[in-house]
């Protein structure tokens, strides 16, 4: 799962750029997008040789890995989303939305979607990433010797 913190924590990087930076920025989009496609490159590489070689690894073999690496990164995102305007920005936070929000009951339903829609978002956006990546990565299984083959040779 340090694939999946590894994303987390990229997306989380981001999400504050955007927040401290000019929020419509789309170089650090393609940024995390290009860096989420290398993660997942690389550990579902890394999955797919440490798969049996006789039984290969499977396109839905690695979109379940990254699915399930997708979805622990987005717990990690969603509880960083949930954090992020009291802990990480708090300073921003408070010039833009001001201190209207500190005894609001409607602030615990906001935060608790903020979770949610943090996981949703990484499930849905390396569901997607996923697709493009997995052909990349599939292991064919390697073809057994048999009796038969020997006794041609």
């Amino acid at each position: 799962m340090r694939c999946g913190v590894i994303i987390a924590a990229l997306s989380v990087a981001v999400s504050c750029l955007k927040v401290l930076f000019e929020p419509g920025h789309i170089v650090f989009s393609l940024a995390e997008l290009a860096a989420i496609v290398f993660c997942l490159y690389k550990f579902g590489g890394r999955q797919a040789m440490l798969s049996d070689s006789v039984h290969g690894y499977s396109f839905g073999q690695n979109m379940g890995f990254i699915l399930a690496v997708m979805l622990f990164s987005g717990f990690v995102y969603g509880v960083c989303e949930f954090l992020q305007p009291h802990f990480i920005v708090s300073t921003m936070a408070d010039k833009v939305a001001g201190d209207a929000t500190a005894n609001d009951p409607e602030a615990a339903i906001t935060a608790l979607a903020r979770l949610l829609f943090g996981i949703l978002r990484q499930v849905l956006y390396g569901g997607i990433v996923g697709l493009f990546v997995t052909p990349f990565v599939t292991r064919r299984p390697e073809p057994q010797n048999t009796q038969h083959d020997e006794q041609q040779a």
